[in-house]
């Protein structure tokens, strides 16, 4: 089997990582769960990932302020690329969420909850 790129998932919904990160892992890509902006930086920090999942973790928006704060290089954030590949998984299906997140510096954006066969070809392609 070819090597998968490696996918950090930041979801505050509990089961919704879970089900992400079992797939995932079924698939054979190095996967890592986080649950809130500490984590994600932590995890980020100890194995860089290939691509971010980004979604709500604690507040609503905040997914939005941290990847703003990630692409501008934040020194509190200095240690998560701020080239990284990034799928925000949204909340919201409409265009403005859709043009927010992209505003924000996404690279790419699904509404949650993403149907996994999308999602797995949207990581291959940012990957």
């Amino acid at each position: 089997m070819d090597e998968r790129t490696s996918v950090l998932c930041a979801l505050g919904d509990e089961r919704q990582r879970n089900f992400i990160c079992d797939q995932l892992a079924a698939d054979g890509y190095p996967v890592e769960p986080a649950r809130s902006p500490s984590e994600l930086q932590i995890r980020a920090r100890n194995r860089p990932p290939g691509v971010l999942l980004l979604g709500r973790l604690e507040r609503r928006h905040d997914e939005l302020a941290l990847l703003r704060a990630i692409r501008s290089g934040n020194a509190v954030r200095a240690d998560i690329d701020p080239a990284l590949a990034v799928i925000l998984l949204g909340s919201e299906t409409d265009q403005l969420a859709m043009l927010r997140a992209f505003a924000a510096g996404c690279d790419d954006y699904l509404a949650r909850p993403p149907e996994y066969p999308e999602l797995r070809a949207r990581i291959d392609a940012l990957a």
